[in-house]
């Protein structure tokens, strides 16, 4: 499916939740961050409209009074698009555009997944016989008629937030070409902060210029007071420059001790409780020849997770594969996603917001550490410990019961993840494995279409298994059920757990 999603960027964090979910589920999302340098700004808006199979409208106080947002709503309704509205904020202080009709509202309340489980909803129900394409003439970019200096320069000012720096100076020129006393000197401050915010970015990014883009952007601080708040630093200049660089050991002036191996220590000894391995024995069972090997009870927990931080984790480059460490390093990943959020980051809650790739570089920490031959499990060592020998559908058993694991089967109702030992006893598996229903989907080591565990292929999908704390249909929670991620992608539904083999 193919979606354009119209919003106010007031919103963007949220959006951008609800764009990554639908992604991750195979479709086809367009929205304004997409926009690359060169473009031109509005036509792209409307060639995406035009391509679009649904447009999904996220309602708020600030989308309702944007030029943009209720432009690209209405060219949406004279194509005769399907219209998803979602209200984002309390829309008791403003009306509604009448463009939505009567309809049954969906309410966003703090979660994005309730939202993709809406929208798929919604999109099964659309009669595609009513919505063929009705060509109509392209409007115009709103306010930029005569007399509109105002709203032209607002637009550059939003361009600029967006990152499209190349349009937002074309922009700027342009009023100060139609104003040079009123609007000249205002749109060329805006240039020369941009031209010189750019070359910072750029040294940033380099461990040989890092001491000059601090320099500089110390300085362009202390001359623009107003950067931060009017820019809101889209390329992330302050992150890349505020994440910890590993420190140079100062030169050694007397003889160095001989070098002694550190003395080795178990996952347990290192890992806040609760820990524990199962024995899974290899070559006798019904559906497992492999050899034998052990597994963790329990998920990696948050506070399992924290050691491999303070070891500098984010910082060393031997623990990673040649391309974890690339988008290690584009997307200055320094902790996961959710370290910081109440809601995620319990001592004993799964951590979550874990690539793949930093999964499987903890893994590479932990049998550094331990000299353990540590990794993720394969599919089909996640899938026997889970199941054991006799078929069952579940892990404890062929009936489901949803009082057994955290999940949103009626009439059982989550809302986030639970600590990892919460269901010890009562749902686990053939093995006595906790956890490996509900609670966190988990990554394994297999590629999802080749079914390959090199772990240094180009993968675009690694498998996921177990469901998670919101499904909402007994079906993800079974054994056999396989589900699939990219390497790269960080969410709150996802953690994993390692073996030892």
């Amino acid at each position: 499916m193919r979606f354009f999603v119209s919003y106010s960027r007031s919103l963007k964090i949220q959006v951008k939740a609800v764009v990554d979910l639908l992604r991750a589920a195979g479709h086809d999302v367009w929205w304004d961050t997409d926009i690359h340098t060169g473009n031109d700004w509005w036509a792209k808006i409307l060639n995406q409209i035009e391509a679009c199979q649904v447009m999904i409208f996220m309602i708020s106080e600030k989308a309702v009074a944007s030029p943009y947002c209720m432009e690209e709503l209405r060219y949406a309704s004279t194509r005769n698009r399907p219209i998803l509205p979602f209200i984002m904020d309390d829309a008791s202080g403003y009306t509604i555009p009448r463009d939505f009709g009567r309809r049954q509202w969906f309410v966003y309340k703090g979660d994005a997944a309730p939202m993709l489980t809406q929208i798929i909803a919604d999109c099964a129900a659309i009669d595609w016989g009513r919505h063929a394409d009705r060509p109509s003439p392209r409007p115009p970019e709103p306010g930029t008629g005569a007399g509109s200096l105002a709203k032209q320069y607002q637009q550059a000012v939003d361009l600029a937030r967006a990152g499209q720096f190349e349009e937002a100076k074309r922009r700027f020129n342009n009023v100060a070409s139609l104003d040079p006393k009123g609007w000249g000197e205002v749109g060329q401050r805006w240039i020369t902060r941009l031209v010189r915010y750019e070359d910072i970015a750029d040294l940033a990014d380099h461990d040989s210029t890092e001491k000059i883009a601090r320099r500089k952007w110390t300085a362009l601080l202390q001359e623009d007071a107003d950067l931060d708040d009017e820019l809101h630093d889209p390329l992330l200049v302050r992150a890349k420059l505020s994440a910890a660089k590993p420190t140079v050991a100062p030169p050694v002036t007397a003889p160095a001790p001989p070098v002694t191996a550190p003395a080795r220590k178990r996952p347990a000894d290192v890992l806040p409780a609760p820990f524990a391995w199962i024995a899974i024995p290899g070559n006798k069972g019904k559906t497992w020849t492999g050899a034998p090997y052990q597994i963790a009870k329990y998920p990696v927990t948050h506070a399992q997770f924290a050691p491999f931080i303070t070891a500098g984790g984010y910082r060393e480059r031997r623990w990673w594969t040649d391309a974890g460490w690339e988008v290690r390093g584009q997307n200055t990943w320094t902790e996961p996603r959710y370290w910081g959020d109440s809601k995620w980051n319990g001592a004993q809650q799964p951590v979550v917001g874990v690539s793949w790739y930093e999964a499987l570089a903890y893994c590479t920490w932990l049998s550094d550490l331990t000299g353990e031959s540590i990794t993720l499990p394969t599919e089909a060592q996640w899938q026997y410990a889970a199941q054991g020998d006799d078929g069952r559908t579940f892990p404890w058993g062929n009936d489901w019961d949803c009082k057994r694991c955290n999940n949103s089967v009626k009439p059982c109702d989550s809302s986030v993840t639970t600590p990892v030992p919460l269901y010890q006893g009562k749902g686990d598996s053939f093995f006595g494995v906790t956890d490996m229903a509900g609670n966190v989907w988990e990554w394994c080591l297999t590629d999802y279409k080749t079914k390959s565990n090199d772990i240094t292929m180009k993968s675009a999908y690694r498998v996921l298994r177990g469901g998670s704390w919101s499904n909402v249909n007994a079906v993800y929670c079974r054994c056999v059920n396989r589900g699939w991620g990219t390497p790269h992608f960080r969410y709150y539904l996802r953690g994993f757990r390692f073996v030892l083999s």
